[in-house]
Parts: C-alpha cells; sequence; structure tokens
C-alpha cells in the first residue's frame, strides 16, 4: 500500500504548531490559514500536482483530500511531512 497522508491530519498538526498560536485571531479565520485555503494553497503548488488527490481509492477504502508518497513524522513536531519515493 502506499504512503499518503491525509490534508486534514496536516491542518491538525499545523493548527497545534506555534506559528498558528502566535496568529491574530483575524489571520486565523482568513481563508489563507483554513483547512480548505491550505488545500486550495497545496492545490497551486506544481510539485505536488502529481501527488494530490481529491479522491483517490486505495484497496477498499475511498480517501479524500490525500498527498500520495508522503508520509506524517512522527517524533519531529517541526516537520508536518516528508516526501517517500517510490
Amino acid at each position: 500500500m502506499k504512503e499518503f497522508v491525509k490534508i486534514k491530519d496536516m491542518y491538525v498538526k499545523f493548527k497545534l504548531s506555534d506559528f498558528y498560536d502566535n496568529l491574530s485571531r483575524a489571520d486565523k479565520r482568513s481563508s489563507k490559514y483554513t483547512e480548505k485555503g491550505l488545500i486550495e494553497q497545496i492545490k497551486d503548488i506544481t510539485f505536488l500536482d502529481g501527488y494530490y488527490f481529491n479522491r483517490k481509492s486505495i484497496g477498499v477504502t475511498d480517501h479524500r483530500n490525500i498527498l500520495c508518497g508522503f508520509k506524517l513524522k512522527k517524533n519531529c513536531p517541526d516537520t508536518i511531512f516528508t516526501f517517500e519515493e517510490e
């Protein structure tokens, strides 16, 4: 099975970061720092064109908004995900 990261999991980890804590309430509510805003930013990054999937079936489970070929880092709080070349 391919490694993948759910964008929702990335967003949850981002919300726990010091950067997010230091944002003003207005910045936190702006479209740039919401989950939908994160998805739009990931869609715009040309490096991630082949890795982002709005909807993908892996095995028997359907997933939405994922990055294939990446995995969450467990022990490093500063890095959200790493790239796994196949």
